[in-house]
């Protein structure tokens, strides 16, 4: 269950940082002055906090199943 813990770990941060690695092109639709608001930053916005979510959920379930297993 340690080893598993682990992997849960690693992979839960690997998930978290994806979610905040931007391309070139993102960057420049992100950052475009646009009339009304810009879509492309919003939906930045909530993958960035999706990703982070679910990469943070790993992250604490391996935490819980080292600590059961120590």
């Amino acid at each position: 269950m340690y080893f598993i813990g682990g992997i849960l770990n690693i992979l839960g941060s690997l998930i978290a940082l994806i979610g905040n690695i931007n391309f070139k092109k993102d960057i420049k639709k992100q950052t475009e002055i646009v009339c009304g608001g810009n879509s492309h930053l919003e939906k930045s916005f909530i993958k960035q906090s999706r990703l982070s979510a679910i990469g943070f959920s790993f992250i604490f379930i391996g935490f819980i199943l080292q600590l059961i297993a120590s």
